[in-house]
């Protein structure tokens, strides 16, 4: 064997350290794979109870079936009178505010008393005695009191043409005239018929003798002819009675014609007066809703800020909004949605409700429902289509957290319509499925 040969042993000594990543004691394999049990089994249990719903969001305002209505001016101009002042309960029809213009309102109440005046009278005559207002300064109105004024001279001038009373009364004596010569004549005819009996009695008893052949055919032919220029005088008496009464109903017929033409005349001033009348009503109606600001429904009114007298405003301008506070009005939630998801939404869908006025997380939540949907969408300011939906509001709102809120109209809520309640074990399935399915 060499000297030199040397032969080394390594000895490895046990390290525990190596022992334990390598080899690992069974007691913790086994607790661990219980512990990652136990927690999936808890992860599991969790997620099939726990459920979170599925919401589409919203803005949408407090209102009702009589909400708040605002109201505008129909023309530019400066506010010449505010007639109320806010939290003043008014009716409809009661003014608001009045806007300044060229028609003198003082001006405007003469033309009316006359048309009142000149409605009231009933006889003819006492159109006469009316007086038409001079002077009057009536802005947009002046054409119309133009066109009164002269149908109204018209109608007076005709009413004093005292012709045809002058023809009537010419015509009238001549009546009496001949009423009297129609006394006259029947006297005439009654003396004349005495006369022809007597005449024609004597020419019998010439008759009689000139059979006897004591009197000639000379004295019989002169009885006869007395007889008929009797007869004769007789029929010219007959005839001037007739004429006279021919004349009489001329004369009438006349008075008759004079009386209806100047009726006729006369009706139709007063119709031509009649219409300028309503002519002129209806445009003091249509000046009286563009310069007047009336109410359009009963309630409590608010003046828009800066509302005051002097101001100039234009159309666009709200004035004031009148609050309805009757007891007979149904309130509700009114909001606008898309079309998108809109499918999800029906009646009786539960909706949360935040009031923007009450911070959620101090006053709480509304719980209410879907009562109403419009059947069809229509474009909102942008034109997107949308669909109003109704939500149901109690009389009194209470919040989840018993707090009282006042309902104050066109105030604004956001709402969450909870369309589908899921645990998230379903999620985690319907989205495994439909993966699978598509």
């Amino acid at each position: 064997m060499p000297a030199n040969l040397v032969i080394r042993v390594h000895t490895t000594q046990p390290n525990g350290m190596d022992d334990l990543i390598g080899k690992p004691p069974g007691w913790i394999l086994r607790s661990g794979i219980s512990l990652i049990a136990f927690v999936a089994a808890v992860i599991m249990i969790a997620a099939a109870y726990i459920r979170y719903p599925d919401k589409i969001n919203g803005k949408g305002v407090l209102t009702g079936t009589m909400p708040p209505i605002e109201h505008f001016s129909k023309t530019d101009g400066i506010l010449d009178s505010i007639y109320v002042y806010t939290g003043q309960k008014i009716s409809i029809g009661d003014t608001i505010a009045y806007i300044r213009n060229l028609t003198h309102r003082d001006h405007l109440s003469e033309w009316e008393i006359f048309m009142q005046r000149y409605e009231n009278v009933s006889h003819i005559p006492e159109y006469l005695h009316l007086s038409f207002p001079e002077k009057l300064v009536l802005g947009v109105l002046q054409a119309e009191y133009g066109t009164m004024q002269l149908s109204f001279s018209a109608f007076q001038a005709t009413l004093r043409q005292s012709g045809v009373f002058e023809q009537i009364r010419t015509i009238g004596d001549e009546i009496n005239k001949t009423s009297l010569l129609a006394e006259v004549l029947d006297k005439d005819k009654n003396l004349s018929d005495e006369e022809l009996s007597l005449i024609a009695k004597d020419y019998g008893r010439y008759e009689s003798l000139h059979k006897d052949g004591v009197i000639s055919d000379l004295d019989k032919e002169k009885s006869k002819g007395e007889l008929l220029r009797y007869q004769k005088q007789y029929n010219n008496t007959a005839q001037s009675i007739i004429q006279n009464k021919i004349r009489d109903s001329q004369l009438k017929t006349e008075i008759q014609r004079l009386t209806e033409e100047r009726k006729a005349r006369v009706l139709d001033h007063t119709i031509r007066m009649q219409e300028t009348i309503t002519i002129a009503r209806q445009k003091i109606q249509s000046w009286a809703d563009a310069h007047y600001i009336r109410a359009k429904t009963p309630g409590t009114i608010q003046l828009t800020e800066g509302t005051v007298s002097g101001k100039f405003i234009r159309p666009s301008d709200p004035l004031a909004t009148v609050i309805y506070d009757g007891n007979y009005d149904q309130r509700y939630i009114l909001t606008k949605l898309p079309a998108e998801g809109f499918s999800k939404i029906a009646k009786g869908t539960d909706v949360v409700v935040r009031f923007d006025g009450w911070p959620f997380k101090e006053y709480g939540t509304l719980l209410s429902k879907v009562s109403d949907i419009s059947a069809v969408p229509m474009p909102d300011a942008k034109g997107t289509p949308t669909y109003d939906i109704k939500i149901s509001l109690p009389d009194t709102i209470v919040t989840t957290y018993g707090h009282v809120i006042t309902y104050q109209p066109q105030s604004t809520v956001t709402v969450n319509f909870i369309t589908e309640d899921k645990s998230i074990l379903q999620r985690i399935f319907d989205t495994f499925l439909n993966l699978v399915k598509n």
